[in-house]
């Protein structure tokens, strides 16, 4: 019980810290607007909630017959390669079942598919070293003080539950957004914000953007994925056109 207490608690505070990182960074750099990052309706990114079981997974494992600078080099090393991994695995997963593109980085140097590159794969790096060196330990002794506590263990496995519903909930709404798509990638986010649009005009106000999205029919999501489609491939035909003068 208390390994999972653990590793529900990882895997919840990595996830909501994930997605607090994400609105922020979006705001400052990128979408330049509040919205929701995820995939998800709640305020949480599984795919940190992962990577925060990595990082403290790997400064766990133990290495015996080297100095500690070598072990912490070598710790290093094994997060910016899992790291890497994760984010890899987690792009294409989307992108081969969905369509979808949850982040972009094919504007990023030596990117692989818009899903990695050699600059997120040293700031994950850099994280890595980060967390062992100022949370690392801080970690180790809360998880432990939260294993021996009833209570709290009856609130993880309900938090954890939520996510489990949500996400159910929000791969339903992916499939049929796939549905809608046909072949065409697209990113999550303009996508939805586009589906937010159409319902606006229509005269009919959502709370947010997930919501106009999940409302929707699959004959409506599918007349706005084929004007979606239009814009975006005009758009392509634009930049190869200029590419070639």
């Amino acid at each position: 019980m208390k390994i999972f207490v653990s590793i529900a608690t990882l895997f919840a505070i990595g996830s909501v810290l994930g997605y607090i990182i994400e609105v922020f960074f979006r705001r400052i750099f990128t979408a330049k607007k509040w919205m929701n990052p995820g995939f998800m309706v709640g305020p949480y990114l599984p795919i940190y909630g992962f990577g925060t079981l990595v990082l403290y997974g790997v400064w766990y494992i133990p290495i015996p017959g080297l100095p500690e600078w070598g072990i912490f080099l070598i710790k290093l090393l094994f997060i910016g390669i899992m790291m890497s991994l994760l984010e890899l695995i987690g792009g294409l997963v989307f992108l081969k079942f969905f369509n979808l593109r949850l982040w972009d980085y094919r504007d990023r140097w030596g990117n692989y598919k818009g899903v990695i590159c050699p600059l997120f794969s040293l700031i994950w790096t850099v994280v890595g070293g980060l967390f062992y060196i100022f949370l690392y330990k801080v970690f180790a002794g809360v998880l432990n003080v939260l294993g021996e506590n009833l209570i709290y263990t009856f609130f993880i496995g309900l938090v954890i539950g939520m996510i489990l519903v949500d996400a159910a909930y929000s791969l339903r709404v992916g499939f049929r957004m796939k549905k809608a798509l046909g072949d065409v990638k697209v990113r999550y986010d303009e996508f939805r914000e586009e589906v937010k649009a159409h319902v606006i005009k229509g005269g009919i106000k959502q709370h947010s953007a997930f919501q106009a999205l999940a409302s929707r029919s699959n004959a409506e999501l599918k007349l706005i994925a084929t004007s979606f489609r239009d814009r975006i491939e005009k758009l392509k035909n634009r930049k190869k056109q200029k590419e070639e003068l």
